[in-house]
C-alpha cells in the first residue's frame, strides 16, 4: 500500500500503512460494569431537588439576571464613549458603535450564567469596579483633550496679548509721526 511517505523508525515502515493497519485489527472487547459507574456518580449528586432549592436557584438567576444587565450595559457604555472620543466621532457615528439588542442580550445570558454558578451576583468589591471605570474611563481621554485644548486656549491668549501690544505701539508710533 503506497502511503505519505511517513517512515516509521520501529518497523521500517510506513507511518500510514501502520496505522491503516491497526485499523483493521479485531478489536478488544471492554464489558464496563455501567452500573458501578453509576453508583459512583450517584454519590456526587443530592438525593432530591427541594423546593427550597429550586427557589435559591430561580433567586440566583434573577440576582444574576439584574447585574448581568447593568454589568454589559455599563461595558457597552464605556466602550462606544472611550472608543468614539479616540476615533473623535461625533455623538451620531457613536451611536454606530453601540451594540444591538439582541448581542446585548447574548452577553448578559453569557454573563448571567457566569454569575448564576457564583450564587446570582459579583461581590459588591467587582461590580463597584466595573461600575467606576464603566463612568469614568470614558472621561479619561476627555480629561486629556479638554486638557490640550486649554494649553492651545491659553498660547492663543498669550499670542493674542502680544498682538495688541504691537497694535498699541504701532498705533502710538503713527499717532506720533502725525
Amino acid at each position: 500500500m503506497g502511503g505519505f511517505g511517513i517512515k516509521n523508525e520501529n518497523t521500517g515502515g510506513d507511518a500510514f500503512d501502520n496505522y491503516l493497519d491497526n485499523l483493521k485489527q479485531p478489536k478488544q472487547n471492554l464489558n464496563v460494569e455501567i452500573e458501578q459507574d453509576n453508583q459512583e456518580i450517584d454519590s456526587y449528586l443530592p438525593d432530591e431537588i427541594t423546593a427550597e432549592d429550586l427557589q435559591h436557584k430561580k433567586a440566583a438567576l434573577e440576582a444574576s439576571r439584574f447585574t448581568a444587565d447593568i454589568v454589559v450595559e455599563t461595558i457597552d457604555v464605556a466602550f462606544v464613549e472611550t472608543i468614539g472620543f479616540l476615533a473623535k466621532l461625533s455623538k451620531e457615528d457613536k451611536q454606530e458603535l453601540k451594540t444591538d439588542d439582541e448581542t446585548k442580550e447574548n452577553l448578559s445570558n453569557a454573563w448571567a450564567n457566569y454569575l448564576k454558578d457564583r450564587g446570582g451576583e459579583l461581590s459588591p468589591g467587582v461590580l463597584l469596579i466595573i461600575l467606576v471605570l464603566g463612568v469614568y474611563a470614558p472621561k479619561i481621554p476627555l480629561a486629556f483633550e479638554l486638557r490640550k485644548l486649554k494649553k492651545q486656549n491659553s498660547e492663543l491668549t498669550d499670542e493674542l496679548e502680544e498682538k495688541d501690544k504691537e497694535i498699541a505701539k504701532l498705533q502710538k508710533q503713527l499717532k506720533n509721526k502725525k
